[in-house]
């Protein structure tokens, strides 16, 4: 796989302190089916984490989530205005949504909470 489709460790939320951070320092952005968590850090470069539990779905669905809120992050994050932490958790009903839904929903969400430009 060429390296720059791929989605290395620097740019992931791996541990469960850097999840726990995010959570209580970052700021809610709620959506219809899905919440992001921004916190901004100037040391930290973009990161990401996804958070999908097992009410969202069977396996399948889970991972295909995963692959099209990861695809989002990869397209979008040069036109991120600051350097931070993402964190995405998907609600119920998430998974009946196609990938144009899923993509239009997260640029909504983070253009309002001023985290991507256009």
């Amino acid at each position: 796989m060429p390296e720059k489709y791929g989605f290395p460790k620097e740019f992931r939320i791996r541990t469960k302190k850097e999840f726990e951070t995010v959570f209580e320092k970052g700021k809610r952005i709620l959506g219809e089916r899905m919440v992001c968590y921004w916190l901004s850090d100037e040391q930290m470069s973009n990161k990401l984490g996804i958070v999908v539990s097992r009410k969202v779905g069977r396996s399948v669905k889970r991972n295909q989530i995963k692959r099209y809120i990861r695809e989002f992050y990869r397209l979008n994050r040069p036109y991120f205005c600051k350097s931070g932490a993402l964190v995405v958790v998907a609600r119920v009903g998430l998974s009946e949504w196609n990938h144009q839904q899923i993509d239009a929903e997260l640029a909504r969400l983070l253009k309002a909470g001023g985290i991507l430009n256009g």
